[in-house]
């Protein structure tokens, strides 16, 4: 039997490759033909093994043509925006508890309370200061904290919350007022019912007192009662001295006429 020996010319002819790139290393193989011994085929009919190749076509390089967007300035990787038009949330700015007063403006003493909503103390000093503020009504500017305890209550924070959300609509004071009459019922659906009963408009109220839009504000004023010493509720301050004494209207009175007198000396030691 006689092996088929290699033919010594590539299947694939050069014209179809580069100087650069090689011919591959398959060869195809010469034809064979069935061999007898004898009478008997000791083989049969063996299938051409040289099959004639299909020529390679050389690889050729794909240009590819960039699509045209239809906007002047497509959105991608350092794309402008410029031209799409993007629907954004309207920034409203809130109202901080330090804008919100009684009295005057300028007024010589000013009062600042802290304390929370389901305290009772504090309640009664803040009906003690708008006492005073009739008997001192060109000397005295009154404005309130939120001083949340939440160990002791759980609902006060939310109800300051509230509170500032009313606030909103030009409805602090009277939030303020309804609060401290309902202090042992300051749930959240309570709350949405206060604010509706002093007239705000919110439609989306109790939302954002869910959501918590209105707590970073109750921080603040938390972080200004630290910085001022304060530790217990209810606590005041008078002309930014946190007052030591028993916060009594007899207290509160002395301490106003103490500020008033420290005031005038000052005023004539300028005037000499």
């Amino acid at each position: 039997m006689r092996s088929c020996a290699p033919s010594s010319r590539s299947c694939f002819p050069r014209s179809h490759f580069s100087r650069t790139q090689a011919a591959p290393e398959h060869r195809c193989k010469p034809r064979c033909r069935s061999i007898s011994a004898g009478n008997a085929t000791t083989a049969s009919a063996a299938m051409c093994c040289s099959m004639r190749s299909m020529p390679a076509t050389a690889p050729t390089r794909r240009h590819f043509r960039p699509t045209k967007s239809r906007h002047r300035n497509p959105v991608g990787c350092g794309a402008s925006l410029k031209g799409i038009r993007m629907k954004q949330k309207e920034i409203v700015p809130v109202i901080p508890t330090r804008e919100m007063y009684l009295g005057e403006p300028k007024a010589p003493v000013q009062l600042v309370l802290f304390g929370d909503y389901e305290s009772a103390p504090t309640g009664t000093v803040h009906e003690l200061l708008r006492g005073l503020l009739d008997e001192y009504p060109e000397q005295l500017r009154y404005s309130f904290r939120h001083f949340p305890l939440t160990r002791l209550h759980q609902k006060a924070h939310k109800a300051a919350e509230a509170a500032i959300g009313a606030a909103q609509e030009g409805k602090f004071w009277e939030m303020h007022e309804l609060l401290f009459r309902h202090r042992l019922t300051l749930g959240t659906i309570s709350l949405k019912g206060y604010a509706r009963e002093v007239g705000v408009k919110n439609k989306h109220f109790l939302d954002q007192l869910i959501n918590g839009d209105w707590g970073w504000y109750v921080q603040d004023d938390l972080r200004e009662g630290i910085q001022k010493g304060v530790q217990n509720i209810p606590a005041l301050l008078v002309n930014g001295q946190l007052l030591t004494r028993e916060l009594t209207a007899r207290n509160i009175r002395a301490a106003i006429d103490e500020a008033l007198a420290a005031r005038e000396s000052a005023a004539k030691k300028k005037r000499a």
